[in-house]
Parts: structure tokens; sequence; C-alpha cells
């Protein structure tokens, strides 16, 4: 057992046991008496320890005492090399915080006092300085010199990102008044209308890449596979995209056959539409294939004018150049019945016609001329008559391809439309409720185009809203649009033969052909259960 003869030889060594101690070998906590720090030791290599160097007290007062000489040279070293100490001076490889007193700029840095006595009157801040612009000129000429040796587009894209950032760079808070970070996993630097887009219309380097063409977007957005271009260029950019002659010629026969006042060019949030009616708050957009298509629009160009127009509630009808070019009339038309400005020539309600089913050759003319998609491949056909006058057609037709069940009472509701000059109220609830009560389906579906349609009518014949479709696109075929299914993998076999190759996409053997796509704003899809409308009928 230890003594306190012994615990007394530790006080004198200026150390005091803190544990309980057995032998003099066992490890104790032990407080110095001199800074009052408590660190661990054995009791017998402290006491040898004194006895070996005469000094008192813990390992840092022990190296403080043994070094004191040593320490003071030092301090005295670096005072005369023009530094001012600010820091506690442990040991020459702890650093201590200092500055130049003969450097008019006074700042502060950390340093070893073994560096600081070998070079004498050094300013590290306005060395660092001096380096950083040593580096930010060398990378300017380095990257000029790779500039000059790429050619066309590379060189273009290039020159395009190293003034963009110098740009960011000097304007950091202009992007960062929204609390939008920069960096990975959060947002990207990315140009409005994009390089690749700016390339093709000659626009200047420094158009593209000035400040109002620049912005913040999400990391996944920036990274995605679709381009991010929308409708609405910034205004020193507007020179470099004139309004196409066909969309001018869209707005004056609009205007003209419409009688209500409009606003053109009327600017959303991140669109605009052609022509807007702020009295209905209707909007009407031109989609022309050589603007929204996916290599010079984007996959979400007519998608963006449709959330947009939600977000500031306003309908805007949108139609694709083609639809316009073969159904001019059909268009006018629509776009007066929505305003209600159309003068109708006869006006009429559902209980006044008679229905009946109508021949494929009535069907097809009558569609062909007054409904903008045109002829259907349809089962049967409604016809709505007035005086012997076919006024209205809705047909329907079977859907077991797509079902599992193969089941044929399972129905598409696929077109329905009016003739023109003519409003009859309520004809779609007659004729959609005499296909329910005469041919017993069981499920109707059919899809509502959010380019054109509200879905109201779906609601008024008691259609219930499932879901919205994806999104879905055509290829642009000598200015016509085409479904995607006639260039699938297994048609373009067909099509191109022995040319088929095998290791291309789709998407790749359609560009090589020449055809772009265009996208929709998506579906939505309604479906009408007869059981369970029966149901809540009879109650």
């Amino acid at each position: 057992m230890i003594t306190q003869k012994y615990i007394k030889r530790l006080n004198d060594i200026g150390l005091n046991p803190l544990d309980i101690m057995i032998t003099s070998n066992d490890h104790v906590k032990i407080e110095c008496l001199i800074c009052h720090k408590n660190f661990t030791a054995t009791p017998k290599s402290k006491l040898a320890n004194y006895k070996r160097s005469g000094l008192k007290g813990c390992p840092e007062c022990t190296k403080r005492q043994r070094y004191e000489q040593t320490r003071i040279e030092m301090i005295c070293k670096i005072n005369d090399n023009g530094y001012a100490i600010h820091s506690t001076f442990i040991d020459s490889h702890t650093k201590i915080k200092v500055h130049n007193i003969n450097c008019d700029c006074n700042r502060r840095w950390e340093s070893q006092p073994f560096n600081l006595v070998h070079i004498p009157n050094m300013c590290k801040p306005c060395n660092d300085d001096k380096k950083r612009i040593r580096m930010k000129e060398y990378n300017v000429i380095r990257s000029d010199t790779a500039i000059k040796k790429l050619k066309g587009f590379s060189k273009y894209k290039k020159s395009v990102r190293v003034l963009s950032e110098q740009i960011y760079r000097k304007n950091e808070l202009y992007f960062t008044n929204d609390k939008l970070e920069r960096g990975r996993n959060k947002h990207h630097l990315d140009h409005i209308i994009s390089i690749k887009e700016s390339f093709i219309n000659n626009i200047p380097v420094n158009e593209c890449a000035h400040i109002n063409n620049l912005r913040l977007v999400p990391e996944k957005i920036n990274i995605s596979k679709y381009s991010k271009i929308t409708t609405k260029i910034p205004n020193h950019l507007t020179k470099y995209f004139p309004e196409s002659e066909k969309v001018t010629k869209f707005k004056i026969i609009v205007q003209e056959h419409v009688h209500v006042d409009f606003i053109e060019n009327y600017e959303l949030s991140s669109s605009v539409i052609h022509l807007f009616n702020a009295n209905k708050k209707i909007g009407i957009y031109l989609s022309t294939f050589d603007h929204d298509t996916q290599l010079v629009g984007g996959y979400k160009a007519l998608k963006n004018i449709y959330d947009d127009s939600i977000k500031a509630e306003i309908r805007t009808l949108i139609f694709y150049e083609d639809e316009w070019n073969n159904s001019q009339d059909i268009i006018l038309s629509k776009i007066r019945h929505i305003l209600q400005c159309e003068n109708y020539d006869i006006k009429l309600n559902g209980r006044q016609c008679i229905i009946r089913k109508i021949d494929k050759t009535s069907k097809k003319e009558f569609l062909e001329q007054y409904h903008i998609q045109g002829n259907d491949k349809s089962n049967v056909n409604l016809g709505a008559f007035y005086v012997n006058e076919l006024v209205a057609v809705m047909t329907f037709a079977n859907i077991e391809s797509y079902n599992v069940n193969g089941n044929k009472s399972e129905i598409n509701l696929s077109r329905f439309c009016t003739k023109n000059g003519i409003l009859v109220r309520g004809i779609a609830s007659k004729l959609f409720s005499h296909y329910v009560n005469n041919f017993n389906p069981i499920m109707i579906y059919s899809l509502c185009d959010l380019r054109m349609h509200d879905g109201k009518s779906y609601d008024l014949m008691g259609f219930q809203s499932m879901k919205i479709t994806p999104l879905t696109y055509y290829y642009i075929v000598n200015g016509i649009r085409k479904h995607k299914w006639s260039y699938g993998k297994t048609a373009l076999k067909r099509l191109l033969g022995e040319m088929f190759d095998v290791t291309k996409t789709e998407r790749e053997i359609t560009l090589d052909l020449g055809y772009d796509r265009i996208w929709d704003c998506g579906k939505r899809k309604y479906t009408f259960d007869v059981k369970r409308y029966n149901l809540n009928h009879n109650k």
C-alpha cells in the first residue's frame, strides 16, 4: 500500500494523485499542481523523471521548462524577423497566430514557429493573393489556348462555359437572393436558351453567357436527358428568334374570325402564349414544328405552357401546326364556342333530336368535316338528327385488344362532335345515355386531350377522372404528325428492310431518317362504371 510519505514526495515535485494507489507501478490519474491539468501516469515514472531532470509538474510543464531558453530565443528571433505574436508560444512545432509588422495589410495567419525563424519578413495572406492571381492568369492563358485548338460547336461551347462561369462569380449574389445553393446534389448553373440552341441560331458567345440567360436549376432536372428550354425567351435574345411567319398568320386569321379583344404574346411565369383573352381568361397557342420539337423546343415545351396556364388560372388551347393547316374552320369554330362569341345559325335542345345508328360512310364524312382528329375505327356510330339532318355524332370502339380477359363489354368513347354553326344543348349526354341504355356496356373509357379540353363534358355525363397519362410523342414526317406506334423498331424493320440496323435504338434510326419528335401535354383518363352509375342513380 502506498504511504502518505510517498504521496508527499509526489506533492513536492508538483503532482497530486487523484486515484487510490496500491503500488507505484499502477496507472493513476494525477493532477499537475502547476497548470492544474489532469493526466494519467505511474507515480514511479514521475519520480524517476524528476530524479533524472530535476523538472517539476506534468509532461507539458516539464517540456516548457526544458525548452524555456530555446523558446525565448525563438520568440526573439521571430520578432527580429518582422513578426508579431498573438497567441501562446508552446514549442517550435505548435502553430501560433502572427502578423507581419512590415506589411500594410495587417492580416493574421497561423504558422509553425520553426518556419517563421527561417523565413523572415513574409506575409502569407499577401503571398496567397499573388499566387491566386498568377494561377488565374495561367488558367486564362491555358483556356484561351485550348479554345483556339477547338473548332465549330466545341469551340463555341467551351467559350460560353468559361464566360458564363466568370459572369456567375462576379454576380453570385444575383443568383443567391432566392437562397439557391450551387453544388453537387443542389443546383447547377444552366442556360435558359441552351448552348446548342444558341449555336444553331448564331447567337454571340457574350449574349448566350449573359446574366439574363443564366439560371440555377435543381441537379435532377439539369442532368435529365431532355431539353429544359421554355418558350419564354430572355428579352436580350428576342432579336435572334423572330416570330415565325406561321404564327404571325395564325394570329391575324384568329383575330379576323374571332371578334373579341386579344393580347398578343402574353407572358406566363416561364412561357408565352400567342393570344390571350383577359375577359374569359382563355389563351391560344400554335405549336409549330420549327419551334416545339424535341431537338429545338424540348420534351416539355407544351407541358410547361399547360402547367403555367393552370397556375395562372388560365385555360390555354394548344393546337399543332398540322391541325391548323388541315382543320382551320374546325379550330376557329371551337375557339368561338369556348369564347362564347359564335353566331349559331340554329340553337336546339337535345330532346328535339332523334338518336339512331349511322353507317361508316356517313360517320367518316361527318368526322372528317367537323372533328379535329378526323375519322376513327369504331364499332358503334350514333348520330343525332334534327329534321332528318345529322347534327352530332358520337362513336364507340371495342378495346378488347387491350384487355387481359378480352371482354367486349369494355368500350372506348372515341369521338364526339357537332356540326359547325349549330348549337345542340345536352346532345352529348343524350347520345351517351342512348348508348348505355341500348348496348349494355360494363365499363366505358375515354381519354381527354389536355391541349384542348378541360373535361367538363365528361363530368356532366357522369364519368370519373382516374389519372393523367404520361406525356407521349409523335414523329414529324413531311410536316405531318405520325403516331409513335408506326415507327417502333418492328415497324421500322419492315420499312427499312436490309438497311435496318439492329444495334441502333428507335430514336437513333428515326433521327437518321430526319424524323423529329413533338410531345403533347398528357391526357386525362376518364371511366364510366355502368353498374356503379345505375346503383347511385336508383337510390
